[in-house]
């Protein structure tokens, strides 16, 4: 009696599962390829409504420290790429998750 709870084919059940998301994967590729240009532009669009989701807390803040409240404390400078690449990575790892 084995205390292996996959049994004892679990490498070759292994490898059947993995030939099978293979053919899986292979089968969608296929029958998307004629959507391909439909899809790329999607993903653009995906990916423009993305970075204008994540410019417009820069922007509001650059607005905000820059001329509704110039008076309070020190000026920060804007560090737009920086800032830019914070908020876009935090989008992009909500989106991924």
């Amino acid at each position: 009696m084995s205390l292996d709870p996959a049994g004892a084919n679990s490498k070759a059940n292994t490898s059947g599962n993995a030939a099978e998301r293979r053919a899986a994967l292979g089968l969608l590729a296929h029958s998307a390829a004629p959507d391909a240009p439909v899809l790329r532009g999607a993903v653009a669009w995906l990916l423009l409504a993305a970075g204008l989701e994540a410019l417009g807390p820069v922007l509001g803040k650059a607005l905000i420290d820059g001329h509704l409240l110039p008076h309070l404390g020190q000026r920060v400078p804007v560090d737009l790429p920086a800032e830019l690449l914070q908020i876009g990575g935090l989008l992009a790892g909500a989106l991924l998750a």
